[in-house]
């Protein structure tokens, strides 16, 4: 799966977060609960993509 949008800037895990901040915290989120997950530019922005490994 995977997102994309079309600005080129990287995104970051940020690890320096608290929790009052509203933002900053969607990598976060995705690192948790995802196997791998990355970042593939394209010439007109790029797409964030993360992969679930199926578990019984």
């Amino acid at each position: 799966m995977g997102v994309v949008d079309r600005s080129k800037a990287i995104p970051m895990l940020r690890t320096d977060s608290n929790g009052d901040q509203v933002r900053g915290r969607g990598l976060v989120l995705v690192d948790a609960l995802t196997d791998q997950w990355g970042t593939e530019l394209y010439r007109w922005g790029k797409q964030v993509w993360a992969e679930l490994e199926e578990r019984a």
